[in-house]
């Protein structure tokens, strides 16, 4: 018997997916799910195919009375692919972007790549080298969304002055 990935989400009350790195070094998806007395006996009517899933029941981690069920599976195609996006925009050196600036001040090419890379994320770093223009970064991207307005800033005291104008 095969079984769905339907099937298995409607028989476990399944977590989230997260991808972790396993002690082997490689990257997996897992959901985990509590077990419950149900669970336990969809598992043992369909052990084998839940098996060949990657579905195992085993101790909850640093318990050793407590068992879950885990759901492993590869990671996501479209989570592989938005990494190497990802990565090729942090990596980008000039890019095609208009970026409000004060007047008289303009952003060099690979801040400008810089702003693109962190305008659509949630948080972002910028930890580029001394000198490269990393306020001129966050102030690029601040001016893109005007509606942001809690912002933490975190500098030396010698360019809080900057900040300030």
């Amino acid at each position: 018997m095969i079984l769905t990935d339907a099937e298995i989400l409607q028989a476990f009350r399944w977590s989230d997916a997260r991808i972790v790195t396993t002690s082997g070094g490689f990257e997996r998806q897992v959901r985990r799910a509590p077990a419950t007395p149900e669970g336990r006996d969809f598992y043992q009517r369909n052990r084998a195919a839940l098996a060949i899933r990657g579905v195992v029941l085993g101790l909850k981690p640093k318990t050793s009375t407590l068992y879950e069920f885990s759901w492993w599976t590869a990671v996501p195609q479209a989570v592989i692919d938005g990494r190497a996006r990802s990565l090729a925009l942090s990596m980008a050196t000039d890019i095609d972007l208009e970026v409000p600036m004060p007047e008289g001040e303009t952003l060099r090419g690979y801040q400008k790549a810089g702003v693109h890379f962190a305008k659509d994320r949630h948080g972002t770093l910028i930890g580029d080298e001394m000198g490269l223009g990393k306020t001129a970064q966050a102030i690029g991207l601040l001016n893109l969304n005007p509606k942001w307005r809690d912002i933490l800033i975190v500098c030396p005291n010698r360019v809080r002055l900057n900040w300030v104008k």
